[in-house]
């Protein structure tokens, strides 16, 4: 296939399909850190399989990058050896934007590091309950769909991790 032909059937796909592959990708992937490289790699992927078989080659395009997500997530994970977690400060600018509720507080640059010190210190699970819920948009329900728990566990974990936030950023910065 052309470069051009492969362009606009990347465009396409890509169009259709990246919001439901990061969410896949977030639910499944056992650090966020990891995401963006897994969510590249799926599309770098994608793209090369329609230089060489072409944009009549993929049929469904959500079943296929899903699947392509899926063996991304597969060659990620068994390539990996026991190593020290990524973390969310090795992310450059990568952490979801805090709740709404909170962003009236969150000012400065400092609180807004403290806000991200907070939130890396969370288990994996609570870093992806934020990322679906507020960079990625989703409802508690389709965020409890999306990581395979109870509505009652995200809205749990959610609103203990803004608790935990506001007594991590101080008297001054509760709401109220």
């Amino acid at each position: 296939m052309t470069v051009p032909a492969a362009d606009t059937a990347f465009e396409a796909i890509y169009n259709a399909t990246h919001r439901q592959i990061l969410i896949y990708l977030t639910a499944k992937c056992g650090d966020p850190a990891e995401l963006q490289d897994l969510f590249q790699d799926t599309y770098a992927e994608l793209y090369a399989v329609l230089r060489r078989r072409g944009g009549g080659y993929v049929e469904n395009p959500p079943a296929f990058v899903k699947k392509l997500a899926r063996q991304q997530l597969h060659r990620h994970y068994s390539r990996r050896v026991l190593c020290e977690p990524l973390s969310l400060e090795d992310m450059s600018g990568d952490v979801p934007a805090p709740p709404a509720e909170l962003d009236d507080r969150l000012v400065t640059q400092a609180l807004l590091e403290q806000v991200r010190e907070a939130l890396a210190r969370q288990p994996a699970l609570t870093r992806k309950i934020f990322c679906l819920h507020f960079a990625l948009d989703l409802t508690l329900a389709e965020t409890a769909q999306a990581l395979e728990v109870s509505e009652s566990f995200v809205k749990n974990r959610l609103y203990r991790t803004i608790a935990q936030l506001r007594a991590a950023l101080g008297p001054d910065q509760k709401g109220g």
